[in-house]
């Protein structure tokens, strides 16, 4: 994968799924981290396609956090683009992988969350009692569907989408 040269450390520092991030968890005190893939996300991608990339960069992460179960939990990347799909992605992560939720890069094809085609998504989110963690994302009006789309061409598709980073849980525990 191509490095920013601004933002070379910062990617190492998301890439870093074994002891370094660990050694920078036990020093910011933080017991345990939500890991999850990052921008740009299945969003980007040919629903088609998405339901095959995210499946594969779920089963990844799966793997990272089998290594440190006490450390790592995991928000699925769903295939955003198919809702249903989304919704079947998601019963798997959380019922067979034991993902928490799910994260969600802001808009998708110009959609809100909210519009009647993710409710299939909505309605398992519920039924498993897990969130869909919203991450802010380009808008749509700055063209941020086509800033993606370039992204994950100039980052090289499968492997730019199977990156995976975290996001820091609010919940910790006492040491």
């Amino acid at each position: 994968m191509r490095k920013h040269p601004q933002l070379a450390r910062i990617q190492d520092k998301l890439e870093d799924l074994g002891a370094g991030r660990l050694a920078d968890m036990d020093a910011a005190g933080i017991d345990m981290q939500v890991l999850s893939h990052t921008v740009p996300g299945a969003e980007a991608l040919p629903a088609a396609q998405a339901v095959d990339v995210v499946r594969q960069t779920n089963d990844d992460l799966a793997e990272v956090i089998a290594a440190h179960p006490h450390r790592f939990a995991g928000f699925a990347a769903l295939p955003m683009r198919d809702p249903q799909a989304a919704a079947t992605e998601l019963q798997r992560t959380v019922g067979t992988l034991g993902f928490c939720g799910a994260m969600i890069n802001g808009l998708i094809d110009g959609r809100f969350l909210d519009h009647p085609d993710f409710a299939p998504l909505l309605s398992t989110a519920a039924d498993l009692s897990v969130p869909l963690y919203l991450h802010p994302s380009f808008s749509a009006a700055a063209g941020g569907t086509d800033l993606l789309r370039r992204t994950a061409a100039d980052s090289g598709r499968s492997a730019g989408h199977r990156r995976l980073g975290s996001v820091e849980s609010p919940h910790r525990t006492a040491t």
